[in-house]
C-alpha cells in the first residue's frame, strides 16, 4: 500500500482519541481496525502491536486504556472478553477548548476538505462534513472558511445555492425562492432565513415563509430559482435552531413522551446510527438502557417492528402503546 494512503502517527493517535471519547464502553481491536482500516494493516498480531504502542501514546496524553486478554471477565460486562478488548478507565467529559489561529484554521479546513474529495463511503462523508460543520460553520461570517463540502447526493446547482443561502443568513436579506415540494407542484416562495441543518447527506434551510406565515423546511436540492433580494429582514430573537429537528423521532406528530428501553448487544451500533442526528438532550444511555424523549414514538415502534429480535426491554406505558400501534397495524392489513 503507498505510505500517501496510510494514516500517519498523529491521525491515528487524533482518531482513537476521539473514537474511545465517543465509545467510553469500549472496542475490540477488530472494531478498531474495522473503523480505522488504513491505521493498522498487514497480520492481526503486528498490527496489534502497533496498536499497543500506540495505546502508550495515548496514556501519555491522559487516555488509559485496559486491556482485557480473549477469556477475561469485562468489567460491567455479562461474559467474557471473546477477542482483544480495550476500556478507557476514565474519560473526560469533553475535550479541552481549542484555539487555533487563522493559518491554523486554514490548514485544518483544507484537510478536511480534501478528505471529503478522496472518500467515497457516504457514512464516512457525512461524518466528515459533521466535523467540517462543527468546527467552522458556527463561527462568525468573516471566520467562516470560503468552501463548504456539499455531499455527494447534492445538485450541481447546489453549491451555488449554499453560497446564496449562506450570504442571506449572514447579512439578514431576505430570499425570493420558487421551490418544488414532494408534492411536485412548484410554489413562489418570499423567505426570512432562519438556519441552515445538514442531515443525512442534505442540505436543508429553515426559514420563515411569508406566504405560509410560518417556520419551515427547504431542502436545497428542491429549489428550482433562488435569489437574494436587497431588502433586509429582522432576526427572530426567540428563535432556536436547536429545536428544529429533520430526524424521525424529532417531527412533531404528539406531545413529547419519555421512552425507556434497551436494545440486544448485537443491535446496540445499528440502533445508536439510527439515533444519530437527534438533538443530544433528547437521548440518554444509562448503562445498558436507553432513554429517548420523542415526538413522533411511531417512528421508533416502526423501526422495532422491523426487527423484534433487537427488543429486550420496553417500559410498561410505551409498552401499551407499542400493543396498540401494532393492533393498527394488523387492522390495516386484514
Amino acid at each position: 500500500m503507498p505510505q500517501s494512503e496510510r494514516m500517519s502517527k498523529s491521525e491515528r493517535l487524533g482518531c482513537l482519541y476521539l473514537t474511545f471519547l465517543k465509545r467510553p464502553g469500549g472496542l475490540s481491536f477488530e472494531e478498531i481496525r474495522t473503523l480505522m482500516p488504513l491505521a493498522y494493516t498487514g497480520e492481526p498480531e503486528s498490527a496489534r502491536r502497533k496498536f499497543e504502542r500506540d495505546k502508550d501514546d495515548l496514556r501519555k496524553l491522559g487516555l488509559q486504556l485496559r486491556h482485557y486478554s480473549p477469556g477475561e471477565a469485562l468489567p460491567h460486562r455479562v461474559g467474557m472478553a471473546d477477542s482483544h478488548v480495550y476500556i478507557p478507565e476514565d474519560v473526560p467529559d469533553h475535550l479541552n477548548k481549542i484555539e487555533l489561529n487563522p493559518s491554523e484554521r486554514e490548514a485544518l479546513a483544507a484537510l478536511l476538505l480534501r478528505a471529503l474529495e478522496r472518500e467515497s463511503n457516504e457514512d464516512k462523508r457525512e461524518a466528515l462534513t459533521s466535523i467540517y460543520i462543527k468546527l467552522f460553520y458556527n463561527n462568525l461570517p468573516g471566520d467562516l472558511p470560503p468552501v463548504i463540502p456539499t455531499g455527494s447526493a447534492g445538485s450541481s446547482e447546489e453549491p451555488r445555492l449554499l453560497h446564496t443561502v449562506q450570504e442571506a443568513l449572514m447579512k439578514h436579506r431576505v430570499l425570493k425562492a420558487i421551490y418544488e415540494p414532494a408534492s411536485g407542484r412548484a410554489e413562489k416562495q418570499t423567505l426570512e432565513g432562519r438556519g441552515l441543518i445538514y442531515y443525512r447527506g442534505r442540505w436543508c434551510l429553515v426559514a420563515h415563509s411569508r406566504e405560509k406565515k410560518d417556520n419551515r423546511f427547504y431542502y436545497l436540492e428542491r429549489f428550482r430559482d433562488l435569489e437574494m433580494l436587497e431588502q433586509n429582514y429582522r432576526p427572530d430573537k426567540g428563535f432556536n435552531l436547536k429545536s428544529m429537528s429533520l430526524h424521525p423521532l424529532g417531527i412533531s406528530i404528539h406531545e413529547s413522551r419519555s421512552i425507556a428501553l434497551e436494545i440486544a448487544s448485537d443491535y446496540n451500533s445499528m440502533f445508536s446510527n439510527f439515533l444519530s442526528g437527534l438533538q443530544e438532550d433528547r437521548v440518554q444511555k444509562v448503562g445498558q438502557e436507553f432513554r429517548i424523549q420523542t415526538t413522533n414514538e411511531r417512528a421508533l415502534f416502526r423501526w422495532i417492528l422491523q426487527r423484534p429480535e433487537s427488543l429486550i426491554k420496553l417500559d410498561k406505558l410505551s409498552a401499551a402503546r407499542m400493543n396498540e400501534f401494532l393492533t393498527e397495524i394488523q387492522e390495516l392489513y386484514n
